[in-house]
């Protein structure tokens, strides 16, 4: 996180380098509303033209789905263009609220030769989001996704408390090695509870919990010389997933970048844990700016609509193989309209 002071500071000396800058919507929670939207918008698209060519009648209503974006703009052009641009790929911004006096927030991403990223992030508006009813003016939704970052909020166990009490399945991503580090208590508080269904992280976050986990418990669970089976957790990502999935009865994915990812589930109907993994697509990489919310999306797409464990890995790694491709968070056109048709076919399979 940085002030104004600092993000001027950095621009200023981006522009006397002649370094080019592009600007769309983002934030990691945004990033998978996108995507989410764009990959439901496609399934529309082609069940409508199926249809038409067969029966020529309108589309069923249950093909289309909604997805809603909750949280704090701007009261400036730059809060204004971020809904119109969010709108346009299909993501509702009814329930998006409007600051009276902050300026919209801005993520500076910085990006390598070789596409890697570091990220600099002056929250601005976006730090007074709060969200704490069950359901949004009556709508009551089947997921809601959090982003890591959504644990600073001081509302966030009753919101989460409020969404699964109206019904919704809930999926989180840890966002940041740093993140867990820092509020590692209130994490143990979520995942206690049993308020989180999908847990998304990377291997360097699982390493870090990992690790946190091990250093604030009395019996290390993590230790190597443990003879007991949950000391895998900390072996490997396959390991860790299995051992999260068990201990908190959820699905537990770790995204690997170019390795794919591995993943595991509690089946609540059998008593044990069942596991997936999937490679990832071999492509260009252009950058990584939202690779791993656009894995998220992928994924959640995948099991929203039946798709199996391992069908889901599949899909979020087609969906992030996407956004590698093209610079920035904007994933359209050709990359994600054949990441659609990859991931149609792939949940056709199971």
């Amino acid at each position: 996180m940085i002030d104004e002071d600092a993000l001027n500071d950095v621009l200023a000396r981006l522009e006397a380098a002649g370094r080019p800058l592009a600007e769309s919507p983002g934030g990691s929670a945004a990033n998978v509303a996108k995507c989410f939207a764009r990959l439901a918008n496609s399934r529309k698209k082609r069940t409508t033209t199926t249809r038409r060519k067969m029966t020529k009648t309108k589309p069923d209503a249950k093909t289309t789905a909604l997805v809603y974006f909750a949280g704090t703009l701007g009261n400036d052009d730059c809060g204004r263009q971020y809904r119109k641009a969010m709108e346009a790929t299909g993501v509702a911004m009814s329930h998006a609220s409007v600051h009276g006096t902050e300026s919209n927030g801005v993520c500076l991403c910085l990006v390598t030769e070789s596409g890697e990223r570091t990220m600099r992030t002056a929250l601005r508006a976006s730090k007074t989001h709060e969200l704490v009813q069950g359901t949004i003016d009556g709508v009551r939704p089947d997921w809601a996704h959090f982003e890591g970052y959504y644990v600073y909020k001081p509302t966030i166990l009753e919101t989460m408390e409020r969404l699964k009490g109206a019904g919704a399945k809930i999926s989180f991503d840890f966002a940041s090695f740093d993140v867990i580090a820092s509020q590692r208590d209130l994490f143990e508080r979520v995942l206690d509870r049993r308020l989180i269904d999908v847990l998304f992280c990377n291997e360097q976050e699982a390493v870090a919990f990992s690790s946190s986990s091990a250093s604030s418990a009395s019996s290390d669970p993590f230790d190597p010389s443990d003879p007991s089976e949950n000391r895998a957790a900390a072996l490997s990502p396959a390991a860790f997933a299995k051992h999260m999935a068990g201990a908190y009865g959820l699905t537990m994915v770790v995204s690997r970048g170019a390795s794919g990812c591995v993943a595991a589930a509690w089946d609540h109907g059998r008593g044990c844990v069942v596991e997936a993994s999937a490679p990832a697509p071999t492509v260009e990489v252009v950058d990584t700016i939202g690779a791993g919310d656009h894995f998220s999306a992928g994924f959640l797409y995948a099991l929203s609509h039946g798709g199996s464990l391992e069908a889901a890995c599949a899909c979020g790694c087609i969906a992030g193989a996407a956004a590698v491709q093209v610079a920035g968070s904007n994933v359209d056109g050709e990359a994600m309209r054949r990441a659609a048709r990859d991931i149609a076919d792939r949940l056709k399979t199971g």
